[in-house]
């Protein structure tokens, strides 16, 4: 995800030391650099590391050579996801007596998402609901408010890539 830390190893088998890692073809991610081998004595792999600045998608291949000059290619594919957000923060008016029912609203990270109340002290408008059982991981604020007002409250959401963020959703009830 943009922001991130991430870090994936390659590894290989056979050949003699030492080796030497390359991008063969293709482009990195920006923010992610190649180390080529570890600093450990012995190790043969590589790591790509970094902090991804741009989402998309990437496919570069990967080569090691050895000391007696073989060479071996694999061709990689990278997503970097958008950074996890909540937005926007102001939800769609409802209505007292009239049913409401909305996807929450989210962007970036890794879907399915999962919503959750942050805590009790600013609860849920009267009469709404996380339905957190909605089908394809849709998580819907439902119901029939009871009470109007404008109403805030804090949540929090995960992607399936256990990402988080936090912030608070706002919605006016009209009489």
């Amino acid at each position: 995800m943009v922001g991130g830390a991430f870090a994936v190893d390659f590894f290989l088998s056979g050949g003699a030391a030492p080796y030497t890692w390359s991008v063969a073809s293709g482009l990195l991610p920006p923010g992610l650099a190649l180390t080529s081998p570890y600093a450990t004595s012995g190790d043969n792999n590589s790591q790509l590391s970094g902090t991804p600045a741009t989402a998309g998608t990437y496919t570069f291949t990967m080569r090691v050579s050895d000391y007696d000059g073989q060479q071996a290619t694999q061709q990689f594919s990278l997503t970097v996801d958008p950074p996890l957000q909540i937005t926007p923060a102001t939800l769609p008016a409802g209505t007292v007596g009239v049913k409401y029912s909305l996807v929450l609203p989210a962007q970036g990270g890794a879907p399915p998402y999962t919503w959750s109340v942050v805590n009790t002290i600013n609860e849920l408008p009267p009469g709404l609901t996380l339905d957190t059982t909605a089908p394809d991981f849709n998580n819907v604020l439902t119901g029939t408010p009871t009470q109007a007002g404008t109403f805030s409250f804090p949540m929090q959401l995960q992607d399936s890539q256990d990402n988080t963020v936090s912030g608070t959703l706002t919605i006016t009830i009209k009489p």
